[in-house]
């Protein structure tokens, strides 16, 4: 199902507790997630992990596993070297730099910033 045509469906129900309709907007949004995640595959992207104020590694993303827990990066660079793949963990990342695709050298103006916070923060 398309994300218009879950969206419509569950705009045509008032009731919200429809299980159709909540359904539907399950749908819907994780149709909209990937969608993003899909739009950030292969950008280059600067890495601040907890405990860092700065960025600490780069690298090119590659995607995100199906719980949305870790990342998957290529081409990773850091203090321990360059890795050719590498999975790192949302919980231990404070932010993700993104640059846009038209140029991939762009400045601090044209960087998109995406902060994922871990489980453990959000339930304090």
């Amino acid at each position: 199902m398309s994300p218009t045509r879950a969206r419509d469906a569950a705009d045509a129900d008032a009731d919200a507790d429809d299980a159709d309709a909540l359904a539907a907007c399950r749908v819907f949004l994780k149709l909209r997630a990937l969608a993003v995640w899909d739009d950030l595959v292969g950008r280059e992207c600067d890495i601040t992990l907890v405990g860092d104020r700065e960025p600490c590694a780069n690298a090119r993303f590659a995607g995100v596993d199906a719980r949305e827990r870790a990342f998957a990066m290529e081409a990773l660079r850091g203090a321990l070297g360059t890795h050719a793949r590498a999975r790192v963990r949302c919980e231990d990342v404070v932010s993700l730099s993104m640059r846009r695709r038209d140029r991939e050298s762009a400045d601090e103006d044209e960087m998109r910033t995406m902060t994922c916070d871990s489980d453990d923060e959000r339930a304090r």
